[in-house]
């Protein structure tokens, strides 16, 4: 069995405002190295928070939060920029290119900012795995909304980060793109074995994970195989079932 590449224990994370919002209380998560993890659950039961936390975006009031070796919550500012650029891969609803770059830029536009050197042949592979070819030198604004988020994934794996991150990925995306942009996940994760952990709330996106954690009020209350469900519809009646429970 492969080591664990994310350990979190007993992380709590609460929102301060005039009336505080306690988001994550007291989660406890593992996963191993090259697991392919579906996070679903109602609206403000933590799910991008969790991810945030995984990303080094957000700290964490209690908790400890290990990445790749790393303990986050030691980590100073400019440590966990470096942590994000060299080791998380994120992949938005929002596809987040920039208009002025063309696609080939935007995918390399991590690696350069941070002043490293790309491996051209690994960016001749994604394009051409992620049938951008033809617009691998076309602008933002010419492109679909599936092209867009191909070149998102694109982004992503160019650093061949530890894990990749992503929120709701297909959530700006009709269903075509988003059967396509599932189909590519599946074959990409079976290809790179990439540490991929995805936030949804659609069971047919959840399916393409080998594993399906469901959060309620910022705790874990389902972990199984997606295998656990012959198919979309029986998960999305089991997540109806846990949050209708008290």
């Amino acid at each position: 069995m492969s080591a664990s590449l994310i350990e979190l224990s007993d992380v709590s994370k609460t929102f301060r405002a005039a009336e505080d919002v306690h988001v994550i209380n007291g989660l406890n998560l593992s996963v191993r190295h090259g697991e392919f993890v579906a996070i679903m659950g109602a609206s403000g039961s933590g799910k991008s928070t969790l991810l945030n936390i995984l990303g080094g975006l957000l700290s964490v009031d209690k908790g400890t939060v290990l990445v790749d070796g790393c303990d986050l919550s030691t980590m100073n500012d400019s440590q966990l920029t470096r942590f994000r650029r060299e080791r998380v891969g994120f992949i938005f609803q929002m596809f987040n290119m920039i208009p002025t770059l063309n696609v080939e830029e935007n995918i390399l536009l991590p690696l350069l900012a941070g002043g490293r050197q790309y491996d051209q042949a690994l960016l001749d592979s994604l394009i051409d795995k992620l049938r951008l070819n033809a617009r691998r030198f076309a602008m933002p604004d010419t492109l679909s909304g599936g092209e867009q988020q191909r070149v998102a994934i694109a982004r992503a794996l160019m650093s061949q980060p530890a894990i990749i991150l992503a929120d709701e990925p297909t959530g700006n995306l009709d269903s075509e793109n988003t059967k396509a942009i599932g189909q590519l996940f599946k074959d990409l994760h079976e290809e790179f074995r990439s540490t991929i952990l995805m936030v949804t709330h659609e069971s047919d996106v959840a399916m393409w994970a080998e594993r399906v954690i469901i959060l309620k009020d910022g705790l874990i209350v389902a972990d199984y195989p997606s295998s656990q469900w012959a198919n979309p519809q029986e998960l999305s009646s089991f997540c109806s079932r846990i949050e209708a429970e008290a």
